[in-house]
């Protein structure tokens, strides 16, 4: 699907939409618990409705089709080598080329077995309990899938991280969750003491929280001149990407995204929209993403009249106010695409999103909403 969108300001209120990232967790921790109607999506997305088909492996289910979710991959497999389920794990688009590794290697050091290092591949074997090392620069949904899986070995294990760990506030909200299906774990100094022979139990009810991430492109709009009011989210949060509005607060212009990487395209709009220069450090792991984002970042902002240049890790964008408009493929990647949507708002001729179907990842509502607020959407 491919839009055109006229330049215009938007107007009106978007009720956040549910986390994404505490959906998957929450998911899981149910799923593990036996009661996975405690976690009630509502309009759910792509990924997450890969999460709630996949997690039927734990009751008996042979395939987890992930879709294009890497969080639906990294958090479930760790958790089936637990419970030694046999397991065959799929996936679409890029997640198979996603990397893998060093979390494959550390599940084989301790028992499962893998039938291929790349999807799609069968899982055997049980993990046993012990000393787990990871690094934490790769990626964090390493840590929050054995942190899901360890307090189900029967005995004891530590969690150590031989690097610094990025993107930390999405182990913070794991462990929270976990919290509240009833499972203890205890922080060191390097990393985790997790016990063994514990239990998931569902709470009464659980309330997924509003979608940060996503909010981020209305927040940003109403930065460049929008007006959009976006209730249901929390500022206590674990979710680092509530920072978007302290960037936006504090008019940042050297942004460290290494906790914050899902903010980048839309922070990359917000850069354009501003005067001066806007540097964009740490961005490395952006080109795992659904697309590589350095690049797709960069394609979207020089395609619109920008000026954007890539150093390494680090983006650096000159911004002038507004842009001129024109065609942005969406790489397939969700937050391009919904980025340049925004960007539609500081631009002087409309704006053309190839591929604009990739929203349905996370934000199958995204356009529909966009019109709501007063956005002139036109399908192609």
């Amino acid at each position: 699907m491919d839009v055109l969108i006229e330049p215009k300001k938007l107007n009106g209120r978007v009720q956040a939409i549910q986390s994404k990232s505490h959906a998957h967790r929450a998911m899981i921790c149910a799923a593990l618990a036996g009661r996975r109607n405690v976690v009630q999506l509502v309009r759910p997305s792509e990924d997450l409705l890969a999460t709630e088909q996949a997690v039927g492996i734990f009751e008996g289910a042979g395939t987890a089709d992930c879709r294009e979710s890497g969080t639906t991959l990294r958090l479930l497999v760790p958790p089936a080598a637990a419970l030694g389920i046999e397991a065959t794990f799929t996936g679409e688009g890029r997640l198979p080329r996603r990397p893998m590794e060093p979390l494959l290697g550390i599940l084989e050091q301790h028992g499962a077995r893998f039938s291929s290092d790349t999807l799609p591949f069968t899982l055997s074997g049980a993990l046993k309990s012990g000393r787990y090392a990871v690094p934490g620069d790769i990626s964090s949904q390493y840590v929050s899938g054995l942190l899901l899986a360890l307090p189900l070995l029967a005995g004891d294990s530590e969690l150590v991280l031989t690097t610094a760990l990025e993107s930390a506030g999405y182990v913070d909200m794991t462990i929270e969750c976990q919290r509240q299906f009833g499972i203890e774990i205890g922080q060191t100094a390097c990393g985790w003491r997790i016990p063994g022979n514990q239990a998931y139990s569902a709470p009464g009810s659980f309330k997924v929280e509003g979608d940060w991430s996503n909010a981020a492109f209305w927040l940003v709009a109403t930065a460049l001149g929008s007006r959009v009011d976006v209730p249901g989210l929390s500022d206590t949060s674990l979710q680092r990407d509530r920072l978007i509005r302290a960037i936006i607060e504090r008019g940042e212009k050297d942004i460290d995204v290494r906790d914050i990487p899902d903010l980048v395209p839309v922070l990359a709009v917000l850069a354009a929209g501003n005067e001066g220069k806007t540097v964009i450090r740490n961005g490395g792991r952006l080109r795992l993403k659904e697309s590589d984002r350095i690049a797709s970042v960069s394609a979207m902002i020089k395609n619109l009249g920008g000026t954007i240049d890539s150093l390494g890790d680090d983006i650096a964008i000159t911004g002038h106010g507004r842009l001129a408009g024109g065609s942005v493929d969406s790489a397939g990647d969700h937050r391009i695409a919904m980025a340049a949507a925004i960007a539609a708002t500081i631009c002087t001729a409309p704006v053309r999103i190839n591929g604009a179907q990739a929203v349905s990842k996370s934000y199958p509502d995204f356009f529909a909403h966009y019109a709501q607020l007063g956005g002139d959407v036109h399908v192609l």
